[in-house]
């Protein structure tokens, strides 16, 4: 995983902490966001911070398995939409 990944995978895990009201120790890049607690609203919000943190179109390219990928899976995703 490239260092942008990995910087985008720390913000995600603190992300979906907060959102789930888990402990991002708890959190990994195997992580589905469906086992780690993300309900509808909250992949709603949680992509709408991920669009406006780093301008882009989450929408319009969704990563795959979308809400079965992993946090690692859609950070490199991510990471992809902003080289």
């Amino acid at each position: 995983m490239s260092e942008r990944a990995l910087n985008i995978l720390s913000y995600l895990t603190s992300a979906v902490a907060e959102l789930a009201e888990v402990r991002e120790a708890d959190l990994t890049a195997d992580t589905p966001l469906s086992e780690a607690g993300i309900e509808s609203l909250d992949l709603t919000l949680l992509t709408f911070q991920v669009e406006q943190t780093f301008q882009v179109n989450l929408t319009k390219n969704p990563p795959p398995g979308e809400n079965k990928a992993t946090l690692g899976v859609i950070a490199a995703h991510i990471a992809s939409l902003t080289a």
